[in-house]
C-alpha cells in the first residue's frame, strides 16, 4: 500500500492585517497560506447558462484545517463599495478542501447547484464586480477585482466572466488544470483565468498524491521512453489495443503494443494504475503499458463540455467530452458546429441518427498527426430535436482512397546488408482506414495474413534472408466507405546493377502541332538520332473526339490509339524504348496553370473539358496510380503550376518529373529554356520531383535537334524499367549528349527517400567521354538552393568525389555539374529525413492588385522548429535584380514558433516585377541561407476599377460568420483588372469614393461570445453614403441568409438588408424567413440548388445553365407588383416556399413556386442592383465552378465594374525596342489593340492556323497574339484585343488572359490584308516581324521544313510547321514538299517572325507557296515601270489631269509577271498607291460638289474576292498579286476589282504599246 504524501505547508503564527473595512491598495498576503477566493461566477441564470446560481468558491491551500465561523464574503459592483451586500460564513475548511457559497439566482439556466456550504441572495454581476473576504475581525484575508473596469484589486484586475465563464485562481503550480487553486502571487490579473465553471463544496474530493504515482498532465510532459506510473479511469477502450485514461489532472492514451498486455478485461469506468515508457504515436501522447491493474470499479468520467473550435485550439486528446448541437454527416464522417468540423474515426452500424441530424455527443477525442477526432466506437449520438439549423457548408463526399502517408524501407532504398528488414505502410484518410481491407504482396507472395496492425499500420517482418537484387511489394487499402487505394514499391538489398540510358520525354508530331509523322519520330529518334528512348507527347486537345475521351478510356480517340499503336510498334525491349503519352495544354485564356505530360494511362484528358482544371486533374491522376506525369517547362511564359499548389502525398506519389531545361534550340540559345530556380522552388515546396531536360520538339529532329538529353538510371532498357525508374525518381537532366554521373547518398541512389539519420556518406562520379570536355565544378545543392558542398577548378573529363556529412543539415540534395563550356547537369535529390527545422514557410503580399506608386507590404514568414530560439535573423529583399539589398532584421524566433519580417515597397512603373528573398540565420552556430521569391504584377492605376466589400459589420463570409470565404470571388476580381478593398471601417463617401460596385453581405444579427461576434446594423450616415451613392450611379449587390437564429427587430437578417434596400429606393425586399423545399433538395430542406433560369436575359448570356444554383440557407425575396426595371434570373423548384424558420409570425407568405433566388433592379440613377437571399458569391459556391454561381458572379462583376478603357497603341508602338535587348520595351504592361487578323485562330482555319496564336496588323505594323484556342477569328476580321505584352523565341507578342473577354471582334466583315512585298534579304529583317510578307525568287536549298528563297538580295527561310496543310489539298500533310523543288522560282508568303534558327516567313497555308512561270525576268520592262511611277508629280501637286498618267503607270506595273513585280521597288509601288488613293480623294470631293461623276474603284464584298480555298486568299494573292485592304498595300486593279473606264482609249493606246514594247524585247 502506497503511503500518502503530506503536503508540507503549514499556517502562519498571525495573520496579514488588512485595512478594517474598505482598503484602498492591494492587498499583500503571502502565497498559498491561507485560505484564497477560487472561483467566482455572476453569470449563473443569464441568457447561455447552464447553471441557475452565481457563486463563489474558496479554496484551503495550505496542510491543515482552517475555522472560518464568523468570516465574511463581501460583495460590491465594480465600482461600487463593500459592506452592502455580504454573507456569513459557518464551519471549517479542511485541508486542501473547497467551500461554496451559493448566490441569487437568474431566470434561465437549467443546472442547480447541487452542493453547497453557505447561501446567500447576492445578485452578482455578469462581467464585472468586486469580492473578498474577511475574518471574525473584520481583516482582509483575499481581494478580487473581476474586469477591467474593477477599480479596486490586487494589483490588477481578472478578465471578465460572462454567461458560461467564471474566473478561475490558477493551481498550485501556476497552471491551469483547475485542481489545487492555491497560486497567489497578489497580482489577479496574473493569478485567474476565465473557463467553464466549475462549482465545488466541502464535498469534493480532492485527489490525494500517492507516492511513486504521477499525474497525468505532468506524465504527458515528460519526454519518450521515460518510465511513469499513473493512475486514472477507463474512458474507452479502443479494440483492446489501446486505452483512454484520465484523472483529474489530464488524459492520456495506453498502447499494448509492445508488451501486449491483455486490455480485453478492461472496461470504461475501470480505474486502473499503468507502469510504462512515455511514446507519441502520430502526435498522440501514449504510454507503451508494461504493467496494468485494476484499482476500482467506478462509473466513466463526467463529459467535459467543450466545442468542436474549442477542440481544435487546445489539446484534449484522450479526455472523455460533450459535444451539443452539432450537425452529424456520417457520409462524410464529420461532425460541424458552424465552420468548425471535427472528423469521427469510425461510425459504428446501428445507429438510431442519420446525416443532417442535429446532435449531442459523448465521447473520446483522439488524434492522427495534426488531425483531431473523435472515436465513434466511443460515443453516444443523441439527436436533438431541432427545425433547421444554421449549418455550414458539408464537405464533400470522400471519393478518393487513403493516402499511404509512409512506406518502409522506402521507394528505391537499399537496405544494404540488412537482409530481413521491417516492411511497413502507414495510412491516413479522413473517412477512416478499414484496417481489416489491408492486403500485402512481397515479391510475389501474399502476406497478408503475417501482417501486424497497429492504428493505420501495417508492419511485416521478413522471416528468411533476402539474396541481392531488388524486391517489390504491393499494398492495398481501402478506406470505410470503400475507396481503394494500391500503391507499389521497391527496395535493394545488396548492390543492384542499373545502366544510364538517354532519351526525351517530350516531343511532338503531326497529330498534334509538330512537323512529321508519330513512325517519322520513332524512326528518327532510334535510327538516327541514336537515343536509347523517345516519348512522343502530342497536345490532348488536338485530338479527335477529345471531350468524349477521359484518363481511364481513350478508344474514342482514333489519333490516340494511332499513337499508342505506333509506340508498341517500334518498342523493342533491349534496342529502343518507345513510350507515347500525351501533353496536358492549360494556355493562358484556359487556366493559364502549365503544361503536363503524362504517362502510362489508358486514355487522356483534354482542355477542353472546362471543368478540367489543375486541381481537378490532379485528383483524376490520383485515380491512377500507374500513371506518371512531368511539369513541363515551368516558370512565367506558360505557368508554374498556381506556384506548385495542391500538393499531397498522393499526387506527390505520381508527378516524379521536372523539365529544368526545354526546347529545341540550341543551349543557351533563344529557343532553350532553363528552368533550374522552378527545380529548386518545388523541392522547397515538398514536392519529390526528379529533373529532366526536354527539346519538346516540334521540327522533327526528334532526339538530337540539340544536345539536351534526359537520363534514367534503370536496371535495363525496356518500358516497363524506365518507367519504374521514373517512378522511383532515378533521372537526371544534362545539357551535354553523353555526361554520365552516378551518385549515392548511404549507398541510396539518386531519388531515394531516406529516414533520418546521422552521418550522410555522399558518393559522385561524372565522366564526360569527348576528349576535352572538361567538368569544372560539382556542388552539392540543398534546400532553398543553397550550396552544402562544391570542389571547383576540376578541369577533367573524369571526377570521383567522396566525402562525409557528419549531421544532416538539409531536407534535400542534389548534384550539379557545371562544365568548362558553361553546360549544366542536375541530378534527382536523395531526401533524408523530414523538410528542414527552420526556412522560409511563405513570401506574401498583403495586396492581390498592385497598382502604381501603392504602398504595399511583402511578409516573409520563417518557421523555427529547432529546439532553441533563432536570434538577429536577417532577412534581404532584391527588387528586380538589385544587389544591394533592403534588409529586415527578426530580433527573435522562438522554438517551435514563426517569426514574420515585413517589407514596404512601392512600384513606380506598371509591369511584371521581382523580389527575391534571402533568409539568412545561425543555427546552432552553422550560417545557413534559404532563398525564396515573389512575382507581383503591377497595373496602372487608370487601367483598373474598385470595388467595395463590406467588411465593417462582421458581414457573413467576409468578417463574421465564415469569416474570409470570400478568396475566390477577390482572386476573380483580380484576375479581372478589379481591385477589391475590404472595408473595415464605417461606409462614408470617402470610403466609396472611385467605386463602381458595392457588396454587401448579411451583418451580424446576433451575439456568439465564442467568436466574438455582436449583433450589427447600418448606421443613418452609412445609410445616406450608400443611397448617395446608387444616385451617382453606384452599382450593389446585397445579400441575406435565412431567418432560422437571427437577431430581432432592427437586428434580423430582413431588417438589416431591407434598410439598405429603402434607402437606395429599391422595390425589391428580403422576407424574414427561409427558402425552404421538403423535395428537391440537397439532403436538407434549405440547401437548395435551382435550375429555373430566365434564358433571354443578357444577364445570362455567357452562363452555363446546365449548373445548378447554390441556394444555401436563404431568405425568399418580397416581389414589388410594379415589375418594371426588375428582372428575375433565377427562381425555385415549383415545390420551393417561404417558411417562418424563427415562428416569429414576421414572415410574407411565398407559396410553392413562387421563390425568387436572384433578381437584379435597375434604379432611377441608372444604377443596378443585384439581390438575393443568400450569399451566391461564396468560396463555398463558386470554387471549383461546380455551380453557375461562379459565371453569374463572373458576368456581373464584369458588367458592373469594368476596368476603365484603355487607350489604343499602335502596333508599331507596342514592339518599341529602345535598349536592343529583343524584348520589347512595354514587357508586362497590359495594352490595347486593334488590327486586322493575318493569321486566322485553330477554330476558324484548322490546318491553316498556329497553335493558340493569331497574327494581326493594322497601318504601323504586325504582331503576335498568344492566347486564342477555341474563339472562331477569321482571317480579314477586325479585332480589339486586350493581353499582356511578352516576347516568346524573340517575338514580340501579347498574351491573353482569357480569350473570352480580352479579344472582341469588331469587324466581322473580310478585309483581306494583301502581304507587304519584300525582297528576300529584307523579309528577314528585324523590323519586319509581326507583318504579313510576301517573297519571291529561286529555291537555293530545303532543309526539313525550311525552304530557302534568293532573289539576288541574300536568303530569306520559308517555314512551313509540320502541321499547317494545303486550303487547295487538306488532307495531305506537307504536301508542298512534292511540288517545290531546288532552282525552283516561287512566290511565298508568311509571317516574319523568329525562332531559335532566325528570322523566318512562317506560313499559315502551304497553298501561299507557288511556283511561279519559267519566263525569264525583264529588267529593262521593270525600269520603265519604275520611270513612269518616278515621274508622276507630287502627291500635293496631284490633280484629276494627272488621273490618266497614273492609270497608264498602273497598267505598266500590271503587265509584269509575278516575279518582276517582286523586283519593283517597295518605294516606288507606296507612291503608285498614294497617288491612285489622291485621285480617288479628288474624285470623291468632285462627286460632293455636283459636278459630273468620275469613274473610282470599287472593292467588291468577301463572295466576289475569294477563290474557295477556305481561308480567304485571292486567287490574286496566290499569283503575287494585292487586294484592296487596310493599311499601306497597293488596291488590286487587275484581278477581283473593276475599274470603270476614263480616258478609256488613252489608256488602252498606252498599255497596248507597252506590252508590244516588251514583246518586241523578248
Amino acid at each position: 500500500m502506497k503511503s500518502k504524501r503530506l503536503i508540507a505547508l503549514v499556517i502562519a503564527a498571525t495573520m496579514t492585517t488588512g485595512l478594517a473595512t474598505f482598503p484602498t491598495e492591494s492587498v499583500k498576503a503571502e502565497k498559498a497560506l491561507n485560505v484564497v477566493i477560487s472561483e467566482i461566477y455572476g453569470g449563473g441564470g443569464n441568457t447561455g447558462a447552464t447553471l441557475k446560481n452565481d457563486f463563489i468558491e474558496l479554496y484551503n491551500p495550505t496542510g491543515e484545517e482552517i475555522d472560518i465561523t464568523g468570516w465574511k464574503v463581501q460583495y460590491a459592483s465594480k465600482t461600487g463599495e463593500f459592506g452592502k451586500n455580504e454573507t456569513e460564513l459557518t464551519g471549517k475548511i479542511k485541508a486542501g478542501g473547497y467551500y461554496l457559497i451559493k448566490q441569487a439566482a437568474g431566470s434561465n439556466g437549467t443546472e442547480e447547484l447541487e452542493h453547497y456550504d453557505a447561501e446567500g441572495n447576492i445578485a452578482m454581476a455578469g462581467a464585472e464586480c468586486k469580492v473578498r473576504i474577511v475574518n471574525a475581525n473584520n481583516e482582509v484575508i483575499d481581494l478580487v477585482g473581476v474586469g477591467s473596469s474593477a477599480n479596486l484589486s490586487e494589483t490588477a484586475p481578472t478578465v471578465a466572466m460572462s454567461s458560461t465563464t467564471s474566473v478561475q485562481r490558477r493551481d498550485n503550480l501556476g497552471g491551469e488544470s483547475g485542481e489545487t487553486n492555491g497560486w497567489d502571487t497578489n497580482n489577479n490579473s496574473a493569478d485567474f483565468y476565465a473557463a467553464e465553471p466549475t462549482p465545488r463544496s466541502s464535498m469534493y474530493e480532492v485527489e490525494e498524491e500517492i507516492e511513486g504515482v504521477t499525474s497525468i498532465k505532468n506524465a504527458r510532459e515528460l519526454a519518450d521512453k521515460e518510465e511513469v506510473t499513473i493512475r486514472g479511469v477507463v474512458s474507452f477502450n479502443d479494440r483492446n489495443q489501446t486505452l483512454h485514461i484520465q484523472d483529474k489532472s489530464g488524459a492520456i492514451a495506453i498502447s499494448n503494443y509492445s508488451s501486449k498486455i491483455d486490455f480485453s478485461q478492461i472496461v470504461v469506468g475501470d480505474e486502473v494504475e499503468i507502469t510504462g515508457t512515455l511514446d507519441t504515436f502520430n502526435k498522440l501522447r501514449q504510454v507503451q503499458a508494461t504493467e496494468l491493474e485494476v484499482i476500482a470499479k467506478k462509473t466513466a468520467p463526467t463529459p467535459k463540455e467543450v466545442t468542436i473550435k474549442e477542440l481544435k485550439e487546445k489539446n484534449y486528446d484522450s479526455y472523455y467530452v460533450e459535444i451539443k448541437g452539432a450537425v452529424l454527416d456520417t457520409t462524410a464522417k464529420t461532425l460541424t458546429q458552424g465552420d468548425n468540423v471535427l472528423d469521427i474515426y469510425f461510425i459504428p452500424s446501428g445507429l438510431e441518427v442519420q446525416t443532417g441530424d442535429t446532435v449531442d455527443v459523448v465521447g473520446t477525442v483522439g488524434r492522427y498527426g495534426d488531425t483531431v477526432q473523435i472515436y465513434g466506437s466511443s460515443c453516444t449520438f443523441t439527436k436533438v430535436e431541432v427545425e433547421t439549423p444554421d449549418v455550414p457548408e458539408e464537405p464533400e463526399v470522400d471519393k478518393v482512397g487513403p493516402t499511404i502517408v509512409k512506406v518502409t524501407p522506402g521507394n528505391s532504398a537499399n537496405v544494404g546488408d540488412n537482409r530481413r528488414p521491417e516492411i511497413t505502410a502507414t495510412f491516413e484518410d479522413e473517412s477512416g482506414v478499414d484496417m481489416e481491407s489491408v492486403k500485402m504482396v512481397f515479391d510475389g507472395k501474399d502476406i497478408t495474413s503475417a501482417l501486424v496492425k497497429e492504428e493505420n499500420t501495417v508492419k511485416y517482418t521478413v522471416s528468411e534472408d533476402l539474396e541481392d537484387g531488388r524486391h517489390t511489394v504491393k499494398v492495398e487499402v481501402k478506406d470505410t466507405l470503400g475507396n481503394i487505394t494500391t500503391k507499389e514499391w521497391r527496395f535493394t538489398v545488396g548492390k543492384q546493377e542499373t545502366n544510364l540510358y538517354f532519351g526525351q520525354l517530350h516531343s511532338h508530331t503531326n497529330l498534334s502541332d509538330g512537323q512529321g509523322t508519330i513512325d517519322e519520330a520513332y524512326t528518327y529518334a532510334k535510327n538516327i538520332a541514336g537515343v536509347d528512348f523517345v516519348a512522343v507527347t502530342d497536345h490532348s486537345n488536338w485530338f479527335d473526339n477529345d471531350t468524349a475521351a477521359n484518363m481511364g478510356d481513350g478508344s474514342a480517340s482514333e489519333e490516340w490509339q494511332l499513337g499508342l499503336a505506333t509506340a508498341d510498334k517500334y518498342n523493342k525491349d533491349g534496342e529502343f524504348t518507345a513510350i507515347y503519352g500525351y501533353e496536358m495544354t492549360w494556355s493562358g485564356s484556359t487556366g493559364g496553370y502549365g503544361h503536363i505530360n503524362t504517362f502510362n494511362t489508358p486514355g487522356f484528358e483534354t482542355r477542353t473539358n472546362k471543368n478540367m482544371n489543375l486541381k481537378n486533374y490532379y485528383e483524376t491522376l490520383k485515380q491512377y496510380p500507374e500513371s506518371l506525369s512531368q511539369l513541363n517547362h515551368p516558370g512565367k511564359t506558360f505557368g508554374n503550376f498556381s506556384d506548385y499548389a495542391h500538393y499531397d502525398a498522393a499526387i506527390d506519389e505520381v508527378v516524379t518529373l521536372i523539365e529544368v531545361g526545354n526546347g529545341e534550340g540550341a543551349i543557351r540559345s533563344s529557343g532553350y529554356f532553363p528552368s533550374y530556380e522552378e527545380y529548386t522552388r518545388a523541392l522547397d515546396k515538398g514536392w519529390h520531383v526528379s529533373p529532366t531536360n526536354n527539346q519538346d520538339n516540334h521540327k522533327g529532329k526528334w532526339g538530337n535537334a540539340n544536345t539536351a538529353r534526359t537520363v534514367v538510371e534503370a536496371s535495363e532498357l525496356t518500358r516497363e524499367a524506365i518507367y519504374e525508374a521514373i517512378s522511383e525518381r532515378r533521372t537526371y537532366a544534362t545539357e551535354d549528349e553523353n555526361l554520365r554521373i552516378s551518385y549515392t547518398v548511404n549507398g541510396n541512389p539518386m531519388g531515394s527517400i531516406l529516414d533520418d539519420t546521422g552521418s550522410l556518406e555522399f558518393n559522385i562520379s561524372v565522366e564526360d567521354i569527348d576528349s576535352g570536355d572538361n567538368i569544372k565544378k560539382i556542388s552539392i545543392i540543398g534546400d532553398g538552393g543553397k550550396v552544402v558542398k562544391s570542389i571547383d577548378n576540376i578541369n577533367s573529363t573524369t571526377k570521383d568525389w567522396s566525402f562525409t556529412l557528419d549531421n544532416n543539415v538539409s531536407s534535400y540534395y542534389y548534384v550539379r555539374v557545371d562544365q568548362a563550356d558553361q553546360d549544366i547537369a542536375v541530378t534527382a535529390p536523395v531526401w533524408v529525413g523530414e523538410r528542414e527545422n527552420v526556412g522560409i514557410e511563405s513570401i506574401d503580399c498583403d495586396t492581390e492588385l498592385v497598382v502604381e506608386n501603392e504602398e504595399i507590404s511583402i511578409d516573409t514568414t520563417v518557421y523555427n522548429n529547432e529546439a532553441t530560439e533563432l536570434t538577429d535573423v536577417k532577412v534581404e529583399y532584391y527588387v528586380d535584380g538589385a544587389t544591394d539589398p533592403e534588409v529586415v532584421t527578426i530580433e527573435k524566433i522562438e522554438s517551435a514558433t514563426a517569426g514574420k519580417a515585413t517589407f514596404i515597397h512601392r512600384f513606380e512603373k506598371a509591369g511584371e516585377h521581382k523580389i527575391d528573398v534571402v533568409v539568412k540565420a545561425n543555427i546552432n552556430g552553422n550560417e545557413r541561407e534559404f532563398k525564396g521569391s515573389i512575382e507581383i504584377k503591377v497595373s496602372k492605376a487608370s487601367a483598373v476599377s474598385k470595388v467595395v466589400i463590406d467588411g465593417a459589420h462582421q458581414n457573413q463570409y467576409v468578417s463574421g460568420d465564415y469569416s474570409g470565404k470570400i478568396t475566390t470571388l477577390t482572386g476573380l476580381m483580380t484576375q479581372n483588372g478589379i481591385k477589391s478593398v475590404i472595408n473595415k471601417e464605417p461606409i462614408t463617401d470617402e470610403v466609396l469614393e472611385g467605386a463602381s460596385l458595392l457588396i454587401l453581405s448579411d451583418p451580424q444579427s446576433t451575439t456568439k461570445d465564442s467568436v466574438g461576434l455582436t449583433p450589427q446594423k447600418y448606421t443613418e450616415d452609412e445609410l445616406k453614403a450608400i443611397a448617395k451613392f446608387a444616385e451617382n450611379g453606384g452599382n450593389i449587390i446585397i445579400t441575406s441568409k435565412a431567418d432560422y437564429g437571427d437577431g430581432v427587430g432592427e437586428y434580423g437578417n430582413a431588417a438589416q438588408g431591407n434598410s439598405v434596400l429603402e434607402a437606395i429606393g429599391a422595390k425589391i425586399r428580403f422576407n424574414d424567413d427561409q427558402a425552404t423545399d421538403d423535395v428537391e433538395n440537397g439532403g436538407q430542406s434549405y440547401r437548395l440548388y435551382f435550375n429555373d433560369y430566365n434564358t433571354e436575359s443578357a444577364w445570362l448570356e455567357d452562363v452555363d445553365t446546365s449548373k445548378n444554383y447554390s441556394f444555401y440557407s436563404g431568405s425568399t425575396l418580397i416581389m414589388p407588383e410594379d415589375t418594371n426595371n426588375v428582372e428575375v434570373l433565377v427562381r425555385g423548384h415549383e415545390t420551393t416556399y417561404g417558411n417562418d424558420a424563427d415562428k416569429q409570425g414576421d414572415a410574407t407568405p411565398i407559396e410553392q413556386g413562387d421563390v425568387v433566388g436572384l433578381a437584379v433592379e435597375t434604379l432611377e440613377s441608372g444604377a443596378k442592383v443585384f439581390v438575393s437571399g443568400a450569399t451566391f458569391f461564396s468560396d463555398f459556391e463558386i470554387d471549383g465552378y461546380v455551380y453557375s454561381n461562379f459565371d453569374i458572379t463572373s458576368k456581373v462583376l464584369r458588367e458592373l465594374a469594368p476596368t476603365p478603357e484603355l487607350p489604343v497603341s499602335k502596333i508599331a508602338d507596342v514592339r518599341v525596342d529602345l535598349d536592343g535587348d529583343n524584348n520589347p520595351d512595354r514587357f508586362g504592361e497590359t495594352v490595347v489593340v486593334e488590327g486586322y487578323v493575318t493569321a486566322a485562330s485553330n477554330a476558324a482555319a484548322p490546318g491553316n492556323s498556329f497553335f493558340d496564336v493569331i497574327y494581326i496588323q493594322d497601318e504601323t505594323a504586325g504582331l503576335t497574339v498568344f492566347g486564342v484556342s477555341s474563339t472562331e477569328v477569321k482571317l480579314g476580321q477586325k479585332v480589339k484585343l486586350t493581353g499582356k505584352v511578352s516576347s516568346y523565341l524573340g517575338d514580340a507578342q501579347i498574351a491573353l488572359n482569357n480569350e473570352s473577354y480580352d479579344l472582341e471582334i469588331i469587324d466581322e466583315n473580310i478585309n483581306l490584308v494583301a502581304p507587304t512585298k519584300l525582297s528576300t534579304a529584307d523579309s528577314m529583317l528585324e523590323e519586319k516581324e509581326g507583318l504579313l510578307v510576301q517573297v519571291s525568287g529561286t529555291v537555293t536549298r530545303i532543309e526539313g521544313q525550311n525552304i530557302y528563297v534568293n532573289d539576288g538580295s541574300g536568303e530569306s527561310r520559308v517555314y512551313t510547321e509540320g502541321y499547317i496543310r494545303s486550303s487547295q489539298n487538306p488532307s495531305v500533310a506537307d504536301e508542298w514538299k512534292s511540288r517545290i523543288k531546288v532552282g525552283d522560282n516561287v512566290s511565298a508568303i508568311g509571317l516574319a517572325s523568329e525562332d531559335p534558327e532566325g528570322h523566318r516567313l512562317r506560313v499559315r497555308d502551304s497553298a501561299e507557296i507557288v511556283v511561279l512561270a519559267e519566263d525569264k525576268v525583264d529588267e529593262e520592262a521593270i525600269e520603265k515601270v519604275e520611270e513612269l511611277i518616278s515621274k508622276l508629280p507630287e502627291i500635293s501637286n496631284i490633280t484629276l489631269n494627272d488621273k490618266h498618267r497614273v492609270a497608264a503607270a498602273r497598267a505598266a506595273y500590271n503587265a509584269l509577271t509575278a516575279e518582276e513585280k517582286a523586283l519593283v521597288s517597295e518605294k516606288f509601288v507606296k507612291m503608285l498607291e498614294e497617288a491612285e488613293a489622291r485621285i480617288a480623294e479628288l474624285e470623291k470631293e468632285e462627286s460632293e460638289e455636283n459636278k459630273p461623276q468620275t469613274p473610282g474603284v470599287e472593292v467588291k464584298p468577301e463572295d466576289e474576292t475569294t477563290n474557295g480555298n477556305g481561308n480567304g486568299t485571292t486567287d490574286n494573292e496566290v499569283s503575287g498579286g494585292n487586294t484592296s485592304k487596310p493599311g499601306n498595300s497597293l488596291p488590286n486593279t487587275g484581278g477581283t476589282n473593276t475599274i470603270y473606264v476614263v480616258f478609256g482609249a488613252l489608256v488602252l493606246v498606252a498599255a497596248g504599246a507597252f506590252a508590244l514594247f516588251k514583246k518586241k524585247k523578248k
